[in-house]
């Protein structure tokens, strides 16, 4: 039975898994960056987005775009990553779309 004023959880908290040695900075977030390519530029764009940030930055999904040559790619990156990421990506496509930067939600 729980007493007056008091609440149960039914979820339990699930520590957030992290890589060796990485840390939580707590004055920035996570963002997600959407980012559409022609399927002849994936290895280009895939570069780009993973050389820019190291550990910061890290493709979750890459899906094509159904009826279309193009491949949309979701990337979550640390706040801190963000220009040096969009600096690589334009610099090293010849033809893309960004799409919007949206922040992560902790789980």
């Amino acid at each position: 039975m729980i007493a007056a004023g008091t609440t149960e959880s039914r979820r339990e908290r699930v520590p957030v898994m992290r890589r060796a040695g990485e840390q939580h900075d707590s004055r920035g977030g996570r963002l997600s960056l959407f980012v559409i390519v022609e399927g002849s530029e994936v290895l280009n764009a895939r570069r780009a987005i993973v050389q820019s940030g190291d550990a910061h930055v890290e493709v979750m999904r890459c899906v094509p775009i159904p009826h279309s040559s193009r491949v949309r790619f979701i990337v979550e990156l640390d706040e801190a990553a963000l220009g040096e990421t969009l600096l690589r990506i334009t610099g090293s496509l010849q033809k893309g779309e960004l799409g919007r930067v949206v922040k992560v939600r902790p789980h």
